[in-house]
Parts: structure tokens; sequence; C-alpha cells
């Protein structure tokens, strides 16, 4: 009778000694510790940044023409991302982490419009709404295969040249 009392005592506390044993990675009186993962490297920003307005004119069938000025923020690529994280700013603060591309470009549409003649527009640059600069700006910083995100890059504006 007492070796069965012995086994009921065993199996009614075998389920603690699992949560135990799952606790401590199952190394229980072992040497091997536990490592951060390592860190990113220290030179990850994304290279070659570069911002720019380019002005576009479509001629229109019936004599009009189409035009557009677009940003275009693109850096070069950083070895080992397998993605780019593009963050928003505004007024508010900083945005969640944003888009991921595989590209080294953001392109947006910041001003677009229809005239009579090629050229009859002002420039990209007197285009663009200077409210979309106070309001708008982007940071980009490359992300890693094991899903670390290395330095966002400085802020740069909407419409705004960089460098």
């Amino acid at each position: 009778m007492r070796g069965n009392t012995a086994i009921a005592s065993l199996l009614a506390i075998a389920p603690l000694l699992a949560l135990a044993l799952m606790a401590t990675g199952g190394c229980v009186g072992s040497s091997q510790e536990l490592r951060p993962a390592p860190a990113p490297p220290a030179e990850v920003r994304v290279p070659e940044l570069k911002a720019e307005l380019i002005d576009e004119e479509t001629p229109l069938p019936d004599g009009r023409v189409s035009w557009s000025t677009r940003w275009r923020l693109c850096w070069g690529p950083v070895p080992g991302a397998v993605a780019y994280v593009v963050t928003t700013i505004t007024p508010e603060g900083v945005g969640p982490p944003g888009e991921t591309t595989d590209r080294c470009l953001v392109p947006l549409t910041v001003a677009s419009g229809i005239t009579d003649r090629p050229g009859a527009r002002p420039s990209g640059s007197r285009q663009v709404d200077p409210m979309q600069q106070l309001m708008l700006a982007f940071t980009v910083a490359a992300r890693f295969a094991d899903g670390t995100v290395g330095p966002a890059s400085p802020a740069i504006p909407l419409g705004r040249t960089y460098p």
C-alpha cells in the first residue's frame, strides 16, 4: 500500500515539475545562459538619401496640357536589408511603423492640373503647398531578415529637396 501512496504523490506533482522544466527551457542545472539577440550593425542608416521634385507635362488630344509635380524620396540599398520601413511624421508626432517596401524609392504626386499651353504653370517647387511641407515628413530605415530595424534617416519634409 505504501508504494501506491508514493506513486500517487509523484503523479500529483508531475504537472508542477513539467512547468518548472518548461520555464527554465529544460536546462535545469545547465551552465547555458540566455543571450540577447545580436544588435544590427551600427552603420545601417540608409545611404545616399535624396529627395527631388520632378515636373512632367503630357499633351492632351484637345491641345491642352496635363501637368504634374512628383516628389521622390530615394536612397541606396543597405547591405543585408530585406525591406525598408517608411514612416510618416505629422504635427501630432511620429506615426506607427509605416509602409514596408522592397524598393529604394517613395514617389508621391504633390501637385497636378491641366493648362492651356506647355510651360504655363510655375515650376514644381512653387506648386507644392507650403502647408504640406509643414504637415508631412518621412523617414526611412532598413529592415533585416531577423526582424530588426536600423536607425531612421533624418526626417525629410514632403515637397522639399534633399540634400
